[in-house]
């Protein structure tokens, strides 16, 4: 796949036409041998035939919305390699990544938004990035100043859903976190000038660091003031291992850092579905990862897809060597599915066959050669799970991401909404082959 334009290349050109001649617009829309018409940067029509003298014209191509990246921690954007993973398990790169906190390369405010600028120069217009509360609860007290530092920081035309990520081991731990989580959402939604662009979420980080009352707590904040969840689940066999019998990789690397945990405490269940039942009120969830649900817990995500999904990472799935990912069967049972690119720390260089067809014709400026992109992220999913339809792969990668985010409403029926006339003209013109 690849980018032949975007809608900021014809953002002087007044009345205009995009004429994709014998292509279509997406093709679960039925619109076929079609025009989209816009005046000003905002979207007049769709219609059969252009309708004014102004048509720029693509033969084979799509017009579709941006990307929605659901799952990201931009924090680690400046790295140059991804951080090692060892045998591929995650308590290793984790140890990693702290690490990296705490070198004199980490500057997570500069990262943020040179990740964001990566993706929107290569197709996004939505993220989901979870943020460390060290970005709003540091020296500086005010916690609506530093929320504004980096709403006012991120590009123009992108929207970010910024889920404050939460820690807590135990119930003491649990009631100062969820304390932050209130005071972070009352700052979000004082900044009414960034009410459409900077948006809250929370991120209990995972079952390893999430006590029952962390969870409970999150789920009701989540319901009082409406705002998305994101919690890493089922992403590796050594979670899976440590729910069942409290013991594994993860309990090693919590006595390298010598923290004391009760996992009776701790831990709600035993399986990920007992998660999955504790946080289906939230308003919406997105599951990060989901690499090793099983059938049930596919099929309750299906049930509840109207406020409950997951977010697939494919190019960090192949980064630690998961196993195959259940896209087919979930697709098939009807889980709502949406695409992450995850962050630098696990993004690896992308094979050549998958750069050659990711070239974009957006201006790039990049300081690294592999840059953060959507694109590249669905060329993957194209090259390694040909049994998806390239209808179902642009759908997760744009429509329901948003949907997930909360971008669009669950009224929304399908991405061909994105193109209704008022709406803002904000597309990209792509080849698929």
């Amino acid at each position: 796949m690849k980018i032949l334009a975007d809608s900021r290349t014809f953002q002087n050109a007044g009345s205009y036409s995009i004429s994709t001649e014998a292509g279509f617009f997406f093709p679960s829309a039925s619109i076929s041998n079609g025009a989209l018409n816009v005046i000003d940067g905002v979207i007049d029509s769709v219609s059969p035939k252009p309708l004014f003298d102004k048509v720029f014209l693509f033969e084979n191509a799509c017009i579709i919305p941006r990307f929605v990246n659901t799952h990201t921690h931009l924090e680690a954007s400046n790295l140059r390699e991804p951080i090692s993973c060892g045998a591929g398990l995650l308590s290793e790169w984790i140890t990693g990544l702290l690490a990296f906190r705490q070198s004199a390369a980490y500057n997570p405010e500069n990262a943020i938004v040179t990740g964001a600028n990566e993706l929107y120069e290569t197709g996004t217009s939505g993220i989901g990035d979870v943020v460390l509360p060290s970005f709003f609860f540091n020296e500086n007290a005010d916690v609506l100043q530093n929320v504004k530092k980096i709403a006012c920081s991120l590009p123009t035309g992108i929207k970010t859903r910024c889920f404050l990520e939460l820690i807590a081991l135990n119930d003491a731990m649990a009631e100062t976190r969820l304390n932050e989580a209130k005071r972070f959402l009352d700052a979000v939604f004082q900044c009414a000038e960034y009410g459409k662009t900077f948006m809250a979420g929370l991120s209990p980080h995972a079952p390893y660091t999430v006590s029952p009352k962390l969870l409970e707590g999150v789920v009701e904040l989540s319901r009082a003031y409406r705002v998305p969840v994101t919690i890493h689940l089922a992403e590796t066999e050594e979670e899976l291992q440590l729910l069942q019998t409290h013991s594994g990789p993860f309990c090693e690397m919590m006595r390298r850092f010598d923290v004391d945990v009760n996992w009776n405490q701790t831990l709600l269940g035993k399986r990920p579905i007992d998660y999955l039942a504790a946080l289906a009120d939230c308003e919406r969830v997105v599951i990060a990862h989901g690499n090793y649900l099983d059938d049930a817990e596919i099929r309750f995500l299906a049930k509840r897809r109207d406020n409950m999904s997951v977010a697939f990472c494919p190019v960090p799935h192949k980064f630690f060597g998961r196993r195959r990912y259940p896209l087919r069967q979930m697709f098939d049972c009807g889980v709502r599915v949406t695409l992450g690119v995850d962050g630098r720390a696990s993004w690896s260089y992308i094979s050549d066959d998958v750069n050659a067809c990711s070239d974009s014709a957006t201006p790039q400026n990049f300081s690294i050669a592999n840059p953060l992109s959507m694109l590249k992220t669905v060329n993957v999913l194209l090259r390694d799970y040909p049994e998806i339809s390239i209808n179902e792969i642009l759908e997760t990668a744009t429509y329901h991401g948003n949907v997930a985010l909360g971008f669009t409403d669950i009224s929304a029926k399908s991405c061909c909404d994105t193109f209704s006339p008022g709406n803002a003209a904000d597309f990209l013109v792509i080849r698929t082959n």
